[in-house]
């Protein structure tokens, strides 16, 4: 009979545990100091429950003299008397029926950490920080990704921060992002690696109002009296040296100036009427009505977009979106 009025009193305490409202910390409810553990309280429960330590030590295959000292620890921890011994048992005094409530609480909360600290293990919950050079958040397989991502896993939250390719590469190097789409990656950082994700070419553009925009089979020579406009060497050195070149055999000599820092203020510039310049063909998409980007013969400059992540470190939501990735690719050749 005291058993089933034990469990009646649980149960009406359990009531009144969910009705609470200020119970979202043990912090709020327990003084900083006291080091109880989960192991006590489930020890406490079971004896609340039973209304004896020695039924609970049998359910709980704890033996009883170990059992009594664990909830006389935790009596003295919390400094109160949880328990009023019975000739035959015990009951909960009133500081013992509180902590009733607060004990379930805990565990369930407990309980809840685990399974979201098993999710984060899988990948299935957490913030994916992703750096997407400008121009490119357009790309069909990274958006179908990111929806196959947030739809296979609902606790998984995205953010994309825009930037340049060697702003993005320095913020993973610094764990500030967990995967970047860049390009002119060095191949000598052993700390990084990635796949090719999108190819594109470098095309000529130029107001539309130039006599040479509406050149039949246009050439890059033919455009030696117009200032270029160009990008920060430190960006890619290679790339720079390479388009350099490039220019310098068609005749042309950049002025140097003005330097933009990115292909959206380059085509910004072209528009404004300050010269020409070496371009993405599918910034075509960006391009203001007075603008044109022609894919023009001897401007082989191949661009190679990458999805980049650690070489050095395990992430499982990083290998949980590759593995989407993967699974969103055909067959067929990559765009370009």
């Amino acid at each position: 009979m005291r058993n089933i009025g034990m469990s009646r009193m649980l149960a009406s305490l359990y009531e009144r545990k969910n009705a609470a409202t200020n119970t979202d910390s043990a912090s709020r409810i327990y003084p900083t100091g006291i080091a109880m553990e989960v192991r006590q309280l489930r020890y406490f429960l079971a004896v609340a429950e039973h209304g004896s330590i020695a039924a609970a030590s049998r359910i709980l295959h704890v033996a009883q003299p170990a059992l009594s000292r664990q909830i006389a620890e935790l009596e003295m921890q919390l400094d109160s008397q949880l328990f009023k011994r019975l000739p035959r048992g015990v009951s909960l005094t009133r500081s013992g029926q509180e902590l009733v409530l607060r004990a379930l609480e805990i565990i369930d909360k407990t309980t809840k950490l685990k399974d979201q600290i098993r999710l984060a293990e899988n990948g299935r919950v957490g913030t994916l920080r992703l750096g997407v050079l400008p121009g490119y958040s357009w790309l069909p397989k990274l958006g179908d990704t990111i929806s196959a991502l947030t739809d296979n896993s609902p606790g998984v939250r995205v953010t994309i921060e825009s930037g340049l390719s060697i702003n993005l590469l320095a913020a993973m190097k610094e764990d500030r992002l967990d995967m970047a789409v860049v390009v002119w990656r060095s191949p000598l950082d052993s700390t990084l690696t990635g796949r090719v994700i999108h190819r594109d070419k470098m095309g000529l553009a130029m107001l539309k109002s130039l006599p040479e925009a509406n050149k039949p089979n246009l050439q890059l020579r033919d455009l030696s009296h117009y200032n270029f406009i160009m990008f920060a060497r430190e960006r890619s050195p290679s790339y720079f040296d390479v388009l350099m070149r490039t220019l310098t055999q068609a005749g042309i000599v950049p002025r140097g100036s003005p330097v933009a820092s990115d292909s959206h203020n380059v085509i910004g510039l072209i528009a404004a009427g300050l010269g020409c310049a070496v371009v993405p063909l599918s910034y075509r998409h960006f391009c203001p009505e007075q603008v044109v980007i022609h894919e023009i013969e001897g401007l082989d400059l191949p661009l190679e977009i990458e999805l980049v992540w650690r070489a050095d470190r395990s992430d499982p939501l990083v290998e949980l979106f590759l593995e989407l990735f993967a699974s969103t690719e055909s067959s067929g050749p990559l765009p370009g």
